[in-house]
């Protein structure tokens, strides 16, 4: 996203609606100003951020979780290097229009599902953007969450 910092009441929301369990790892992979990383209550919470010399795509180790804010541009890069790394799921603050139905059939072949898709508004950041935190998780379909395929007009 890099609009602005993620404000720590929106962090604090997003971890806690997840189920993580104490002993399970997570990477934030845009640390940016650790917003998220410092939130995380977990021994092994680890991070990567380009600015650092830590660059999330040359990250080889897998981790349970992926959780964070990313960058304005390469959605679909990001989302599938955390498929290629995430053993449980990973959840990202997106454009909402960033979410579209190739990247959601990709991702589902890949057993990742949305399983969590909250409307999120951040005053602070000044734009007329609708934004939304999606989580992914492996081999774990929602009854929930449906998106129609194969329309044609």
């Amino acid at each position: 996203m890099n609009i602005g910092s993620t404000p720590l009441t929106l962090v604090r929301d997003i971890i806690s609606s997840l189920n993580i369990d104490e002993s399970d790892s997570i990477l934030d992979p845009f640390y940016r100003q650790g917003e998220f990383f410092h939130e995380f209550r977990n021994k092994f919470a680890f991070f990567t951020e380009i600015e650092m010399g830590l660059d999330f795509f040359d990250h080889n180790k897998r981790v349970d979780w992926i959780i964070s804010n990313p960058p304005l541009n390469g959605i679909e890069r990001i989302l599938e290097k955390s498929a290629d790394l995430c053993i449980k799921g990973f959840g990202y603050i997106l454009f909402f229009n960033e979410l579209n139905a190739n990247i959601v059939d990709n991702l589902e072949k890949r057993g990742f599902f949305i399983t969590k898709l909250s409307i999120i508004n951040i005053n602070s950041w000044n734009h007329n953007y609708s934004l939304c935190f999606v989580l992914w998780e492996k081999n774990k379909k929602s009854k929930d969450i449906n998106f129609l395929k194969n329309i044609f007009f």
